[in-house]
């Protein structure tokens, strides 16, 4: 369906035809709101690990709570270790 603002006579349209076009916009509006929701809208889609990631966080599941300054930088480095065994650095 063209993005117009040219006024249609649906008059003239069949009741399957109406139906149809009911259905179409239900639809349209849905993925809408559904984008609008999604915490990835409006951004570089990252991949779907990180999406997943992304939706926890918002959600608050797997998150670990720190309390202090030494529990952060455990965690951060922790987590800078987490991943990097196999990578290979080319000059």
């Amino acid at each position: 369906m063209p993005n117009t603002t040219v006024e249609k006579d649906y008059t003239q349209y069949s009741e399957k035809q109406l139906f149809n076009l009911i259905h179409q916009l239900e639809r349209k509006i849905s993925q809408v709101f559904d984008d609008k929701n999604d915490c990835c809208f409006g951004h570089e889609i990252p991949n779907i690990q990180t999406q997943q990631a992304m939706r926890d966080a918002l959600n608050g599941v797997n998150l670990t709570q720190i309390d202090s300054l030494d529990d952060l930088t455990n965690e951060l480095k922790r987590e800078n270790g987490k991943g990097f065994e196999n990578v290979c650095f080319s000059v």
